[in-house]
């Protein structure tokens, strides 16, 4: 069960790669959409691998059902 703050983190990610993309993914940009610091990001994910796993799990989770 994820977090408010990490459900917070995993949809700014997924926002800001809808429309900036892969690229643009990373935990600097990640923490400054949703105004918190690198370190607030790094408390919830060890790493961007992480929130990428996690970005893949809620995704997974809401789209299976539909299929």
């Amino acid at each position: 069960m994820k977090t408010p703050r990490q459900l917070e983190l995993i949809e700014a990610a997924i926002k800001l790669t809808a429309t900036d993309g892969i690229q643009k993914l990373t935990i600097r940009n990640v923490a400054s959409a949703i105004g918190v610091s690198e370190a607030a990001v790094y408390r919830h994910f060890e790493s961007k691998h992480e929130l990428l796993k996690a970005i893949l799990a809620y995704l997974d989770a809401m789209l299976s059902p539909r299929f």
